[in-house]
């Protein structure tokens, strides 16, 4: 998977973040007479996102490959792609019927945060970045799956780290400055999302499509006939 569309996606899927977790980073205490340390913090909190976000593409990374030693890999990519297609379907039109359905947040997350947030420690922001990490996003499941199918550990790691950096800008922004982002801008700014997540789906199914390995084969047999042509010169010695 090309890495841009997983910078892409990390960036306007920050927000529709910013409309279900931006609370969360807005809540977070800051230190109103220490602006540096407000910037740490902030770094800290976004990248314990990241972190939870790579351990997810490790994990996948280590699937996908094991599926394409097993010569899956295709099939992987036709399930995993129609899937991203289909949901993203269903997500636009509940969308323009104006249909939402929250989806509960886990028991133990709930715990974990109301505890970090009562910590005045810097690490704890790292802490909450991680648990935030943990939060359902259809958007993340969507670059795990770009991960998945990436055919090796390093892609696949690769893959989801450039999605997290992609949530880095809105979010670092949601801690620092959330009125910077009006409410009219996400809302125009989450009706691509859906539209983009449908493009990597349909990117992931024409991964495994035959045409591929047509092209492959053409280029393969071009360059026979370029041998046959143009035939290896063999020095003779002296």
């Amino acid at each position: 998977m090309a890495i841009w569309t997983a910078f892409t996606l990390g960036l306007l899927g920050s927000f529709h973040c910013a409309a279900m977790c931006g609370p969360l980073a807005i809540a977070i205490p800051k230190h109103s007479k220490n602006h540096y340390l407000n910037i740490f913090e902030g770094l800290l909190y976004n990248f314990g996102r990241v972190s939870t976000y790579t351990l997810f593409g490790v994990i996948s990374g280590i699937i996908g490959f094991q599926l394409d030693i097993h010569g899956l890999q295709n099939m992987l990519s036709y399930i995993v792609g129609g899937t991203i297609v289909l949901t993203s379907t269903l997500y636009i039109i509940k969308h323009s019927i104006r249909t939402h359905q929250r989806i509960k947040t886990p028991a133990f997350i709930e715990r974990g945060i109301q505890v970090l947030f009562r910590s005045e420690k810097s690490y704890s922001k790292y802490m909450l970045g991680v648990l935030n990490g943990l939060l359902p996003c259809g958007f993340v499941y969507v670059a795990i799956a770009g991960s998945l199918v990436s055919g090796s550990i390093v892609h696949s790691l690769s893959y989801i780290f450039y999605f997290g950096l992609g949530t880095i800008p809105i979010m670092m922004t949601m801690f620092l400055a959330p009125t910077v982002l009006s409410l009219d801008l996400r809302r125009k700014m989450n009706t691509l999302i859906p539209v983009f997540s449908l493009v990597i789906g349909l990117f992931i199914i024409s991964r495994a499509l035959p045409v591929h390995a047509i092209h492959s084969l053409a280029s393969e047999d071009n360059h026979t006939k370029e041998m046959c042509i143009y035939p290896p010169q063999v020095v003779e010695s002296e």
